[in-house]
């Protein structure tokens, strides 16, 4: 939760603004799983905001060492980043693309990111 705030300070994205661009992604959300989803839509949403925030920021954070805060529970400790990343990595734990796509542009689009080398992939 808390890289999500961040992500969306940082962004100037409001919450409800980026839950409802979501809902609007949600049927394409569930049809990236092989797995029927037992979750009511706003559950999904939510669940995927969360994760695909926190996922974008681990990447963002990675690349540019000056964006993470001084007492941050992750990059603090090697070798919880070491714990998430494995986990991040599990095929269950994967956030569909298209949803990460849209939070880069997001970061691109308001310009919150330090360019001066370059802005990391995605891939």
């Amino acid at each position: 939760m808390r890289y999500m705030k961040d992500f969306l300070e940082r962004t100037k994205v409001r919450l409800e603004d980026l839950f409802e661009s979501m809902m609007k992604q949600q049927a394409q959300i569930r049809a990236s799983y092989a797995v029927t989803i037992k979750l009511k839509e706003h559950e999904v949403v939510k669940m995927i905001m969360v994760d695909a925030t926190f996922t974008f920021e681990v990447r963002l954070r990675a690349s540019f060492p000056s964006l993470q805060k001084e007492n941050d529970r992750i990059f603090g400790k090697p070798w919880m980043l070491r714990d998430i990343i494995y986990d991040m990595l599990l095929l269950e734990n994967q956030v569909p693309f298209f949803i990460l796509e849209y939070l880069y542009f997001l970061a691109l689009a308001n310009n919150t990111v330090p360019l001066e080398t370059g802005f990391p992939s995605l891939s």
